[in-house]
């Protein structure tokens, strides 16, 4: 016999593949979800590039959020899931929400999102 063993027994890289496959899995079934926000994200930095410096109404602002979602095609954020807030001269224009993927059996995977922008009239 040899006195130095060398290399990986199977029932140990069985397990080393395994927990690699689980985390893979968790990671497609995100993916969708941070493209989802990468687009959310697009949206609120097109309505500070539009709006910024110009007097604003409100209305005009949620329609614009509601035509880039359908543009953008985005089907799982709402329009009332954006809010736009009016403080002094800063509007805050933002999204707030959250989303759960089933995983495996009675496991889920919550993904949270919270993003503004802000800008002066």
């Amino acid at each position: 016999m040899r006195s130095k063993q060398q290399g990986i027994t199977a029932i140990a890289m069985a397990i080393i593949l395994s927990m690699v496959a689980l985390i893979a899995y968790a990671g497609f079934m995100v993916i969708p979800i941070y493209l989802e926000t990468t687009k959310v994200d697009t949206i609120l930095d097109d309505i500070k590039a539009e709006y910024e410096g110009k007097p604003i109404n409100i209305r005009s602002v949620r329609k614009s959020i509601g035509k880039r979602l359908n543009v953008e095609a985005v089907n799982g954020v709402k329009l009332t899931d954006f809010f736009i807030e009016q403080k002094n001269r800063k509007i805050q224009v933002g999204a707030v929400y959250q989303k759960d993927v089933h995983y495996l059996g009675n496991l889920y995977l919550l993904v949270k999102y919270d993003n503004k922008v802000e800008f002066s009239q």
